[in-house]
């Protein structure tokens, strides 16, 4: 107890001292290189939110691995901080009266649904003024959905936006405001039956399977602790089928809550004959949104029909927001990478962000997301908004698109280390590079040789790739300690959106840790040198201002044939 409760503290000095905001500002001002302009907000915010990739997460409320692990606000408050702007509780009804935020039929522990509004309310406009999105998977009562309403409401206040018919829902209108994701029952005849049998205390059939199911995936949970890794992953399987909606209670239209659901979560079915999601997403007030696991994309992806299946995404991305969360199985708080759902035009593409060793996915969301000021809010390039979407992501997709730039990337030396490796006097180092973020054919991935026994290392190595699609690029660095006896030692990451992170000269990034701040004193103030160059192709549409980088041999090259 005594260990958990050194963490907790810790934790909270570490947001106290904005660490995880001084660590993206300071990746940020290094990347911009003096550019101004790449360090604030420039991007029109005035456009529909669905124009928008928007940093999110899944299950934020959690500390660790979602089977185990504490239900605490301090893991809502890390993630805000981090940037993130979609943040997702599971509700569920703890007393006759109150509601307590949980991952329903595991171990995690329970937190009051209120201190979990009340970490949103103290950092969610730390990091950006943009709107957060509080995503709520409801399995309460009327009564429990009665209570959140009056909670957002007390606690928030002129923060909490209500909707009104006609309104812009865009960025800029929503600033400052936290706006509510949830199902709402749809109008009909069973409305009224409904809220009498919540009165009379009668669950519906649907809350009634669901805590049957919950004791049983607890059972099950707590005797499969000390069984396969296959059995866990079975039962994370099943608890996955929460976040489509699939056992969430949907809000009566009558309760408080319902007047405060500005985005709307509906179930989609996807026609293949058709080739199109329904239903269509569309609305009066505010905007519609969906729900996907990453195993239903991916599934949609493959094949003769995955092209297909990609343009329709995207044109549903055109007037909804299409969330994708983690399948089942990663009941360690991995992720996937979500490269694909960007490419496809996904908005919310949710991540676990809870620290884990060798993070690939979220150093590259980290990255993605220092773009445009670090307000959590990325316009998608042209391409993938209105009726371009489908064509591109089609071509996303099959793998066909044009080459419209050049990159060469070269990773000059770094310096800063002062532990953090095994028992050596000094580490040997290579790093690994990764272009990421955009269609599967842009991807590429980089290692320097090893350098022996040195705090500063000098690589001066460089690589180069077509890219279809530059604007959607992320360029992650993650240096590495060489150790074949006890495993390499993990040395810091930096990760930049390369249309920004290439405007300037040779950059002198700081590497961050595991949790996405600075290292601890003892570790040093490790950076690492690189330099970047974006060529575009000449009949290629960009405003970007682009740059010729000498390479190691001195001359420029005009190529666009890249070699990785």
């Amino acid at each position: 107890m005594g260990c958990a409760c050194s963490s907790t503290s810790k934790e909270a000095k570490r947001q106290d001292r904005l660490e995880y905001v001084e660590a993206a500002k300071a990746l940020s001002v290094a990347m911009a290189s003096g550019d101004a302009s790449v360090h604030d907000v420039h991007m029109d915010m005035t456009r529909p939110i669905t124009d928008y990739y928007i940093n999110s997460s899944h299950n934020t409320y959690l500390n660790g691995d979602q089977l185990t692990s504490s239900s605490t606000p301090l893991a809502v408050s890390r993630a805000l901080q981090l940037g993130i702007r979609v943040v997702e509780l599971d509700c569920y009804d703890d007393s006759a009266s109150t509601v307590c935020v949980t991952h329903g039929g595991t171990l995690t522990s329970k937190a009051a649904f209120s201190d979990m509004v009340a970490a949103v309310k103290k950092s969610a406009f730390v990091a950006s003024s943009y709107p957060v999105i509080l995503t709520l998977e409801n399995h309460c009562k009327a009564k429990g959905q009665d209570f959140i309403a009056e909670t957002l409401r007390a606690q928030l206040g002129d923060a909490l936006h209500v909707p009104t018919a006609g309104e812009a829902f865009s960025p800029a209108a929503l600033e400052g405001k936290v706006v509510i994701r949830d199902k709402r029952r749809e109008e009909g005849p069973d409305v009224k039956a409904y809220a009498a049998r919540e009165e009379a205390g009668v669950s519906p059939t649907k809350s009634k399977q669901h805590r049957k199911s919950s004791k049983g995936e607890l059972d099950e949970t707590f005797s499969g602790l000390d069984r396969s890794a296959k059995d866990l992953v079975a039962l994370g399987q099943k608890l996955a089928a929460d976040d489509s909606g699939g056992k969430s209670e949907a809000v009566a239209l009558g309760s408080g809550l319902a007047a405060l659901i500005g985005v709307r979560n509906v179930k989609t079915k996807y026609d293949a004959a058709a080739a199109a999601f329904e239903p269509a997403a569309g609305g009066e007030s505010g905007v519609d949104s969906t729900s996907w696991s990453e195993s239903k994309v991916k599934t949609l992806a493959k094949g003769d029909n995955g092209p297909a299946a990609a343009a329709a995404i995207a044109t549903w991305c055109d007037r909804g927001l299409a969330r994708v969360y983690p399948a089942g199985h990663r009941v360690d708080s991995s992720n996937y990478d979500p490269s694909p759902c960007w490419a496809a035009g996904c908005q919310l593409v949710a991540l676990n962000c809870q620290p884990t060793a060798d993070d690939d996915a979220l150093y590259l969301n980290h990255g993605k997301f220092l773009a445009n000021g670090r307000c959590g809010y990325v316009l998608k390039p042209e391409y993938l908004r209105g009726a371009n979407a489908a064509a591109f992501a089609r071509g996303a997709v099959a793998q066909t698109l044009p080459a419209r730039a050049a990159l060469s990337v070269t990773v000059v030396g770094a310096r800063g280390w002062t532990g953090g490796w095994g028992r050596e006097k000094a580490p040997d180092v290579y790093c690994r590079v990764r272009v990421a973020g955009g269609p599967a054919q842009d991807v590429t991935n980089f290692k320097t040789p090893t350098v022996d026994n040195t705090l500063e290392p000098a690589w001066g190595a460089t690589f180069k790739t077509p890219l279809a699609a530059p604007e959607l690029a992320v360029v992650v660095f993650e240096c590495w300690d060489d150790d074949s006896l006890t495993g390499d030692d993990f040395l810091g990451v930096a990760a930049v959106p390369l249309t920004e992170a290439a405007r300037g000269g040779r950059l002198e990034l700081p590497l961050l840790g595991t949790t996405l701040a600075f290292w601890r004193a003892s570790f040093g103030k490790p950076l690492l040198t690189v330099e970047l160059e974006l060529k575009m192709a000449p009949d290629a549409a960009d405003s970007m201002r682009c740059r010729r980088v000498a390479t190691k041999s001195g001359a420029s090259d005009p190529s666009l044939e890249g070699t990785a």
